[in-house]
């Protein structure tokens, strides 16, 4: 995706009436880096795996519920909340 004066240019055509924005204009970003493993290991969190993702639709098949100290991440990779 590209931002240019006019607004966001995305990888593909969208429908009439739809427009290209970023995410952070829909939706709070919680920019605060956490460990939920660490800090909140028996909170519940949803969880959406890629796989989770119908391709072609982008509609969401499976949500799970998955505890803090149940996540993996990778090396370096923190938790983003997305609010």
């Amino acid at each position: 995706m590209e931002e240019s004066r006019k607004g966001i240019q995305g990888s593909y055509d969208l429908p009439n009436g739809w427009k290209w924005i970023r995410l952070d204009v829909v939706a709070w970003l919680n920019k605060e880096k956490r460990d939920p493993r660490k800090e909140m290991p028996n909170e519940e969190f949803l969880y959406i795996d890629i796989s989770s993702i119908e391709e072609g639709t982008g509609r969401i098949l499976e949500v799970k519920k998955i505890l803090g100290k149940m996540l993996l991440l990778g090396p370096g990779e923190l938790f983003t909340q997305i609010m």
